[in-house]
This record gives structure tokens, sequence and C-alpha cells, in this order.
């Protein structure tokens, strides 16, 4: 049989203060843990012991203007006999604070600007017990409080604790101030001088007075949005050396003792402190000072082109002159001017950059006379210093001019391929739109090279697939995010820095690629912010019903809000649980988040039945304003179709949420049915938006809205287009069938029934359209898109960052980088798919990317991914960091996947944008490397499967060695999966086939017949009962062959030939038995040698006696004596006691002690002999063994 099987296959083979000197920055150079930090309720007013809020002489309750834009100086002289090891203070403050120790910087620009807690926290939202939509402001809204430790800095002995506080008080639409200063300090440390009382505020012995030196700046005052970053100027002549140790805070210095204003949080916080929120992140990172060449703007033609300053020039007879510096990008600042002996007093220097309009802000210095190094305290922002200085300070006098920059505290990159832990570098196709500059009918301007590379290159080299336009656009895009980020996440730094939550939605998922998990600390800051302002209330309108608000503008200021930024962070809410993973954040805010949703209700008649319902349904709710209903800049806004998206993706998000375990939320059975049946109403009823002779959703201009006035006629921005936005968002939002993709293509691009692409949507809400595209599939049309809409700002050369608006607007905008996701996510795929990276996975869409090599600092490490595509070869290398993590290889037809490192799972083609990916899965951190290759021929394959398959199921398989069929049945199971697999190389193929065979060739190897083996060990268990009869050296050959005929037996794998053996073995080894020696009277004849004292014979004769007994001891002592070995030893020793002879003679023939017996012998018993054969032979056959025996001769 086995040879007809090898025939058969043979035939089927042919197939971060101004002061004189210069201080040394103390700031750490890299933030905090991000682990360090857990977001908390109020602290306990007890937590700061016997410590108060402190102030100067001056009452910090007036509100006129002596009392706006303070600089107040506190110092604290303390004594310690022993350094500690941990200093911590626990400091707070309004506005802002810097601190020294023993004159060295230790925090520059302390402090968060207030708004950490809103009324929900006090139980109402108004300082004047109304809900009324009037109310502007809210108070107790509490005060942020941070931990800082000087140990480092103190010394044994005298030590001094001074803080500079600048108290800002203005109200403004974008802060809320308690409008009253004040310091805050407690600590663990001893005065000796004050009998070891511990030091804080309060303690009497805190000194204070105003600055001298620091005086408002009226004209031009800074722009009331700022957040509100005042205008401040510093005249050194009157500066004072305050923070010299040696500095006496005597009262003819003008010095007195701070006035207490009672403890934190209690009920005498009058002031308006409120409860304290730990700050949420580490200190500014401080980047230091870096010094810049000024170039006199007086000896360049068209300076004001040239270096677009914002501020009006120096009149030429002003006796004043313009220098400018150049900054290396957009960065946060504060400028200094270092001047040498010689200078002047008196003179005025006025500081500032191009983004002077609209904020209007600025930096003044007047100087004293001779040396001094003059740096400020506001922040400002841009990429050009112009330094207004007057004639009477030479160039001589000017040593340095530069800034010191200060930012959110993230980690730098490290990598060389960008300032921030994550980047993005590609090389995009040689006739890619960008560079070429057209693309048919869709007119696009070519990359010019932007800021990077500028007009230098672009003249001397030209556009190319390496210097490209996307890479551009996503350095823009991470430097605008980073700019705008501070104590907030902001609106813009040049206007308003407050914390629009709409523009922060998109700042968020910037950073959640770019920045990394430190950045998460404050996007948990925001939606803390932004839920915890929540507030309720009714009007006339329905004096019945409880509705929800937002201050989710600026945190604080309780008349504006924007419903739909409000959705859209709700909406976000599932992306930062992907990301972030932080469940205290969405057990916050997600009772909120759903209360807020009850506001609105769905339509019950009209056109549009089943889908949102305005929320303005009987006159204006408190809160209400013009910007209540605005979800973007341009025109053609259709609202009534935007709302009922953007609620259902704020619906869809919250639902998700409350049905994931792992984010701790209960939800209710009425909040799940309230949820449920309303995504159910808009999925149903969302295709009545759809208009079948423009191919796109919409809402009708004067359609019957349920008795309400026509939304989309509310605004003047608001037209008879079909609205971009709203498409894009129903794709995104899962609102639109696979069917409309094509339509809503070819509305985005301008084909079909549109003959333009509909370009609606603003740079704020652009990233959606992109999106919608990738996500169905076109992802090199949403190239060609995003190059068509960002390349004007892109090409700006003088602009490092992202601006407002498309035509411009401020020069950064917090919402404007939202493309740069679409990259990060969309092209290069990197997504997590649950919470926190649990699991995640990379599925590209590469488009008319060439390559791409990007880093996405996740929540679990660093994601590196590099994806190249030549010659129709893709190659995919990821540096995992761990955790359940798919990788996606896209392939071409015809196509399979090979891993050539790693050891992740195949599991299989999978389907995804209209794309084949070739899958692998891995929970292991390390490098996982895969490259596409040609599908491999199965042919021989499949008819090696085949022929295997039949013979499986043959009756002499049965009949195989256990063995082979395991390991056939393995070779079966693994040929069949490489041929289901379509990225089975070639390699693999014939590897799987050819060990098949090897199998199929085994087939031959039958198991052994067992039956006469089991008899004859069923035997051998007989004499296994009665071992001790029998001689150690024969028992021991037949307990291992007793043993290994049992194993043979089961052993499935044991052959015919491996069966006799055994038999043979057992059967030796039964028959080789040998009865242990009978030696009783070896010993009667060793007992009486015993008593034999040979002291009385002679020498010769015991030495003879002597060996005989020796001899007959071991023979006694030996287990596997024979009985012929125990009788010579008893005759020997006899004869040795029959030849003792006495020193004096005995006669012969006389007994020894009369026994002679001992002389004369006696019958023994015989032993030692072999068990008889006859007998042996005879008990086989009692057990029928006599035919087994027959049985083998034959």
């Amino acid at each position: 049989m086995k040879r007809k099987k090898i025939m058969r296959i043979s035939a089927l083979l042919v197939s971060m203060v101004m002061m004189m000197t210069s201080v040394a920055s103390a700031f750490p150079e890299e933030p905090m843990s991000v682990a360090s930090y857990s977001f908390k309720g109020p602290s306990d007013p007890a937590e700061w012991g016997d410590a108060q809020w402190i102030w100067g002489n001056e009452n910090p309750g007036t509100t006129d203007s002596t009392n706006r834009n303070v600089v107040q100086y506190f110092r604290r002289d303390f004594k310690l006999e022993n350094l500690p090891e941990v200093a911590e203070l626990q400091i707070s403050a309004d506005t802002k604070y810097w601190m020294y120790v023993n004159g060295k910087e230790v925090v520059w620009q302390g402090q968060l600007v207030r708004g950490p807690s809103g009324p929900s926290h006090e139980g109402n939202h108004s300082g004047n017990g109304d809900n009324s939509k009037d109310q502007t402001s809210s108070r107790n809204d509490g005060t942020y409080y941070e931990t800082v430790d000087i140990a480092e800095y103190l010394q044994e002995g005298e030590n001094s604790i001074c803080i500079l506080v600048w108290h800002w008080n203005n109200t403004s639409t974008h802060n809320n101030p308690s409008r009253y200063g004040g310091l805050l300090v407690s600590s663990q440390l001893p005065d000796a001088d004050n009998d070891n009382n511990l030091v804080y505020t309060g303690d009497g012995q805190w000194r204070t007075r105003r600055s001298p030196a620091h005086n408002i700046t009226d004209t031009p005052r800074s722009q009331a949005r700022l957040n509100p970053t005042p205008n401040i100027t510093y005249d050194a002549r009157l500066e004072i050396d305050w923070l010299n140790p040696e500095y006496s805070t005597s009262d003819s210095n003008g010095w007195g003792n701070a006035v207490s204003y009672g403890p934190p949080g209690g009920t005498e916080d009058f002031y308006g402190w409120g409860p304290l929120y730990e700050r949420p992140f580490g200190q500014l990172k401080d980047y230091g000072r870096k010094a810049l060449t000024p170039v006199d703007l007086s000896e360049v033609a068209n300076p004001q082109s040239r270096w677009r300053t914002a501020k009006a020039f120096p009149a030429a007879d002003s006796g004043v002159r313009r220098l400018v510096t150049v900054l290396p990008y957009n960065c946060q600042l504060v400028p200094y001017i270092i001047l040498g002996e010689g200078t002047p007093e008196g003179q005025q220097i006025v500081i500032s950059t191009e983004t002077f309009s609209p904020g209007n802000q600025e930096t003044v210095f007047r100087t004293k006379a001779g040396a001094q190094t003059l740096e400020g305290l506001a922040w400002c922002n841009g990429e050009v210093l112009n330094f207004d200085i007057p004639e009477a300070i030479t160039d001589d006098m000017i040593i340095e001019v530069g800034y010191r920059e200060t930012g959110y505290p993230v980690s730098a990159g490290e990598h060389g391929k960008g300032d921030f832990l994550g980047y993005f570098n590609s090389v995009i196709a040689e006739d890619d739109p960008s560079i070429s500059g057209q693309d048919g009918d869709y007119a696009i301007k070519a990359f010019n090279g932007g800021h990077t590379w500028g007009n230098e290159w672009y003249a001397t080299e030209g556009p190319s697939a390496e210097n490209n336009f996307y890479d551009e656009l996503w350095t823009k895009a991470v430097r605008t995010l980073y700019v705008t980020m501070r104590d907030t996440y902001m609106d813009c730094p040049d206007r308003e820095r407050g914390q629009y939550i709409g523009d922060a939605v998109n700042e968020f998922e910037e950073a959640y690629y770019s920045l990394g998990p430190e950045a998460d600390l404050l996007t948990k800051k925001a939606y803390y912010e932004h839920a915890s302002w929540q507030w309720e209330f009714s009007w006339a309108g329905n004096p019945d019903r409880t509705y929800y608000a937002m201050s989710n503008v600026r945190p604080g200021i309780l008349n504006q809000e924007i419903y739909s930024q409000s959705l859209t962070a709700i909406y976000s809410l599932v992306d930062f649980w992907k990301f972030v993973g932080d469940e205290e954040v969405i057990q916050y805010t997600w009772p909120k988040y759903f209360n807020y949703l009850t506001n609105w209700d769905l339509s019950t008649e009209g056109d549009y039945a089943g889908n949102l319902r305005r929320f303005r349904p009987q006159g204006d709710p408190p809160g209400y304003n013009t910007l209540s209903d605005w979800c973007d800049w341009g025109n053609n806004q259709d609202k009534y179709a935007f709302y009922t998206v953007i609620y259902y993706m704020a619906m869809k998000s919250l639902y998700t949420l409350g049905n994931d375990p792992a984010t701790g939320v209960t939800m209710t059975s009425e909040q799940r049915t309230f949820l449920e049946t309303r995504m159910e109403s808009i999925e149903t009823n969302f295709e009545k938006f759809w208009d079948e002779e423009e191919r796109a959703y919409r809402s009708l201009m004067g359609g019957s809205h349920d008795g309400q006035a026509n939304w989309s006629q509310v605004s003047n921005t608001c037209g008879t287009d079909v609205d971009d936005r709203v498409n894009a968002l129903a794709v995104v939002a899962g609102l639109v069938p696979e069917e409309r993709y094509q339509d809503m293509r070819d509305l985005f691009m301008g084909e079909g029934v549109h003959t333009a692409p509909h370009e609606n949507a603003s740079i704020y809400l652009e990233k959606y359209v992109q999106e919608a595209l990738f996500l169905m599939g076109y992802d090199e049309d949403a190239m060609l898109r995003m190059a068509r809409r960002h390349m004007d700002v892109v090409n700006r050369t003088d602009d490092t960052t992202l601006p407002e608006h498309w035509s411009g607007g401020t020069k950064n905008h917090g919402w404007s980088g939202g493309s740069m996701i679409a990259m990060s996510r969309r092209v290069t795929g990197v997504e997590p798919t649950s919470h926190a990276y649990e699991t995640w996975h990379i599925v590209p869409q590469m488009g008319n990317f060439v390559s791409v090599d990007t880093r996405v600092p996740s929540a679990i490490g660093n994601i590196d991914v590099k994806i190249q595509k030549e010659n129709g070869v893709t190659s995919m290398s990821v540096v995992s960091p761990g955790n359940s993590a798919e990788f996606w290889v896209p392939l071409a037809e015809g196509q399979c996947a090979v891993q050539t490192a790693g050891n992740a799972k195949y599991l299989g083609v999978k389907e995804a944008y209209g794309n084949s990916y070739a899958v692998f899965a891995s929970s292991e951190a390390g490098t996982f490397a895969f490259t596409t290759a040609d599908e491999a021929d199965k042919e021989i394959l499949k008819k090696v499967i085949a022929y295997a398959q039949s013979e499986s199921v043959q009756e002499e398989f049965d009949h195989v060695i256990e063995a082979v069929q395991l390991s056939f049945t393995a070779a079966l199971d693994n040929a069949v999966a490489v041929d289901a697999n379509r990225d089975a190389t070639p390699e693999e193929v014939e590897s799987a086939w050819k060990t098949l065979l090897t199998e199929i060739h085994k087939l031959g190897f039958v198991a052994g017949d067992k039956e006469t083996l089991k008899q004859l060990i069923e035997i051998a268990a007989d004499y296994e009962k009665v071992l001790d009869w029998y001689t150690p050296n024969t028992v021991e050959p037949f307990t291992a062959a007793l043993a290994a005929a049992r194993a043979t037996v089961a052993d499935g794998n044991a052959l015919q030939g491996d069966v006799e053996a055994a038999e043979a073995a057992l059967l030796d080894a039964m028959l080789n038995l040998r009865y242990k020696a009978d030696k009783s009277v070896l010993e009667s004849v060793l007992a009486k040698a015993f008593g034999i004292d040979t002291a009385a014979y002679t020498a010769e004769s015991v030495a003879a006696f002597n060996a005989a007994n020796d001899k007959a001891k071991a023979i006694n002592n030996d287990a596997n004596a024979t009985q012929a070995e125990v009788k010579e030893a008893i005759d020997t020793l006899n004869a040795a006691i029959d030849a003792l002879v006495e020193i004096n003679a005995v006669p012969a023939g006389t007994s020894v002690n009369g026994d002679t017996a001992l002389t004369t012998g006696r019958s023994n018993a015989k032993t030692g002999d072999t068990v008889p054969f006859a007998a042996a032979v005879t008990m086989l056959a009692l057990t029928g063994f006599a035919v087994i025996i027959s049985k083998k001769k034959k």
C-alpha cells in the first residue's frame, strides 16, 4: 500500500522680572511626569493650616484704577537651623507671580488664569443670586494653586523668599478675575528667628510694598480680549534691589507688614478667591534667553512691506529709530534688552511684535543711567520683534537684544525630525498636483516652499517631492497649536486668549498626534472647566422646564455660549476616551453633557419631522447672543441640517461611552432610552434632507420647520447653495449610506452635477471634509482638496503658523491646524480603537504619498511608522510600544504581504476604505516589518491537499501510529491555511505542500499488535508482588523490563518490532529471576566464631581463621550471594575453626567445646540453584503462556 501511495504522489507531482542683572533661569529642562497629577475637587482649607490670604497696605477690595494692573512685592526672611530634603510651598496668587529664593529665580510667571470651577460647585452660578441672562460673571469661581519645592535653593542660616505678584483686575470678555489682589503661601519650614513657627502668609512676618518701577501703560492699552494681559511700563530709574538677600525691607524703604484677609475657601472669603484647585500641570517650560541680530530699518528700502510691522513706524522727526529682529518661528515670548555703560537715563524703549494689531500689546522700558538688563513681564507672540529706540541710545550702547521663550511644558523632540515628540515627514509622487500646480479642471496653485524652505529654495531648487506641501502644512499646524496653548487652549494669542471649546477640540486631536500625553493634562483641564461651568436656568418661554447652559466660550463669562461648540466638545469626548482613557474625566463630564442634550427636542411635523428642532422656540434663553447659533465662518451655513448632524454625533459619543463598562459611567435606562430613541429618529429621518436634484443633503430655504422660523434664515451667512460642512459631517457621523459616497465625493471635488467644488467650510471645519473623503476611500482626492484649500496659507514664507481665515485674520488660530490630523490619523492610519490605546491599529491610506516617516507619541509610548512604495511594492515597518495592535498592510490587486520582522499573527485579508489589506496582529512591544509581493501559484498545493484529505478519511488511517496521525493532521491544516492566505509567499506555498507530501509518505507506519505483550505483563505482575523473594541483581532488570513493556503498550507510536522487543526482554527477565540464598547455618557458624578467643591460638592458625571469618561475614552481608557461595563460606569457616592450634597443643581428634557436630558437619539445605526450568514452564503454562511460546516458534 505504501508503494502505491508513493506512486500516486509521484504521478501527482507532474502538477520661559525685569532687573539690572540677568538672572539665570532655574526652570527644569523637562516637564513634570504626566502621571503625577490627578484631577480632583477643591483642596480642603485645613490643608493650608493657619495660612491666610495677604495683600499690601492698600485694601485689596478697591476696584478703581489704583488697584488695576498692580505689581506688589512680598518678602519673607527666615532662619533655618537644618536643611530639609524637601521644602514644598503651596502657593496661590491673583493674578500671576514670580518667585525668588535667596536671590535665585525659582518660578517665572507662575499661576494659571482663574476659572477652574463653575457655579455648580457653589450651588448657584451668580454673585447676585439671579439667573438672568444679563449676568456676566460669577463669584467664588475658584483659583488655582501650585506646589513648588524650593529645597535646592535654601541654605543653613538666613534665607529670603521674594514673590512678585502681578494683579490685573480688569474683567474682560476672556477673563473673570476676583478683582482683588492676593497671595497665599503655606509651608512646613520652621523659622528659628520666630520660635520655630512655620513660614506661611498671615504669620505676621511677611513684608510688602508696591513696586515703584512698574506702572500702568495707559496708551495704548492692550486689547480687552487678551485674557486680559495688560500692558505695563517698567521705569528702571525707580527699581530697588529687593531680591538681594542683604536688602532691608524697613519702613524707611517703603515697606510694611502684609495685611491678612482671611483663610482660603472659607466663609470669610469675601474677596472672591474661592475654593482652591491644584494646578493640573507643571510650570511653564523655559527655553531660556535667545539673542537676535537687529536690523535698522531706516537703512532698508520699503521696510513696512518687507518686515510686515503692524505698529506704525516712528515719525521721521520723533528722534526714535526702529530695530527689527526676526525670530526663527512664532512663539510665546518676553523681550529683553541689555544696555551698556554710557546709556542715558529716562529714555523710553517700546517693543512690539508684528502681531501688535489687534491686541495692542507692547512692552515699555524707561532707562536708568548706565548698564542694565531690562526684561518684560507680559508675554506676547510673534516672529518679528520691533525695538523702537531713542536715537540717544546709540549702537555701541546696545549690548544685546533678544527674547525669552516660554511655553506649555512638553518634551522636545530628540529625533532630529522636528521640535516636538511627534513628527511627520514624507515624500510625494512627482506628479502630485501640489508640485505641478494643476489637476485637470481642478485648479490648484503649486507649493513655493512655505517658511521652512522659502523663496530662495523655490528660486534655486523648485518644488520637489521631498520638500513638499504636506510636510509644511503639518509643521505649521503643530507650531500653531503650540503657540495657542498655555494656561488654556486659546482661540489665538494675538487677540483673544479665551478657551473657545470648539477651537480647543481641534487642538486636542492635533496634540494627540504631535505633543503627546503631556498635553493631555491641558485637555483634561479644558473638559473639566467646560463641564464645571454648566448652570441651570429657566425662562418665560418655558418656565416649567429646566435648561442647561455652558460657559463654553470663555470659562466664567456666562452671557455667551456657542451651542455648536458645546456639542462638538461632547462629540469629541469619545475620542478623548480612546486617546487618553481617563475615566475620572468621563465620569465627571458625562452626566453634565447628557443634561445639556436635553435642551433640544425633535421636530414632530413639517418637512424634516424626526430631526432636530431649534433650541429657541419662544424668545431668547439666558445667555443667548448673536453667536449662540453660530456654527462656522463663511456662507451657505445650512444650520438646520448642521445642528441635526452635530447633535447626533454628540449623542452617539455619550451612548458609546455609556455602554463601555471601562468608563465607569452609569447610564440609567431612561438615559439609554432617550439616546436610543433620538438617535434612531435621526437615523431614520435624516434622508429627508436629501435633495435628489443637487445630489446632496440640504434643508430647503423657506421649508416648513415644525412651525418655527426658518432656522437657516436667521443668519446673513446662510444662502441657497449646498453646504459642504453638513455633507462632510454626515459622512463622518455615519449617516450617509455607501451608495451615496460618489455623490459626496463629486460635491467636494466639483464633478458630476456639481460644476465646481463646494468650498464653504472655513479653515476651522475644513478638516471634516478631508476626513470624510478619507473615510469614503478617496485618499488622493483628500490630498488634492487639502492642497487646494490650504496652499495660500502654507505658501506664506514669512509665517510659521496658520491664520484664522483662508484670507487672513489673526496670524495663528487654535482651530486652523485640523488638517494635519488627516495626515497622521488617515494617511499613516495610526488610531486607538479602545481606551488609552488598549487596542489600536495602523490602517494607512497613502494616496499620492511615496513614503511616510512618522511618530505618534501615544498614551502607551511612541509609535513609529515608516511606509514606502516603490516599483509597486509597499514596505511598512512599525515600532510598537505594545498592547493589542493590528497592522494593516495595503495591498494592490494580486498582491500578498510577507512579514519580514517580528512575530505578529496573520489574520487574513480584510477590506477598509475601499481597499484590501493584509492584517497582522500582536500584543508584544517590538519592531514589525512587512512587504508586499505577488501572490504565489498554489496549483500543486491544492492537488496535494485534495489527495491528503481523501486519505485522512480511509479506514487504514485509524491504524497509523499516533505521531504520524498528529503530524499529518498538522501539516494538512497548515497547507489549508497557506492555501487560504492571500499573502502566502511562493516559499511558504512550496514548503506547505512538500511538508504535507512527506507526511503522506509516513502513512505506512502502522501501530504494532500488543495483545501478546499485554498478557505477558499480566503474568509478570504476579512476580512483581513477591520481588522480595529474589536477589536484587535479578529483580532490577525484571523491573526495568516490566516498566518498558508497559510504556510500549501506552505508546501510540510503537511499531510491531518495538512490541516484540519488549516481549522478549520481559520474558528473559522473568526467567533470570533468582531466589535469595538460605544463610541460617552460616549465621550459626558466624555466631560460634564470634565466641572464639583467638588469644589462645597460634598466630598462623588465627590468621587463617580471621580470613575465613571475614569472607563469611561478607557473604552473609551480600544480598545477591548464591547458595553455593554460602555453602563454601560455611565449609571454609568450619575448617578454619577446626584448624585453630592452641598455644598449648591439644591432642588430635579432641573435640572443641565438645561440639562434634562442627567437625562432622550436618546436612544443609541446598540453595542457590536456579528455579527449575520445568517448574517455570509449568507456572507459565498454567497462565496460558505456553501457547504464546509455541506461537512464537512458528
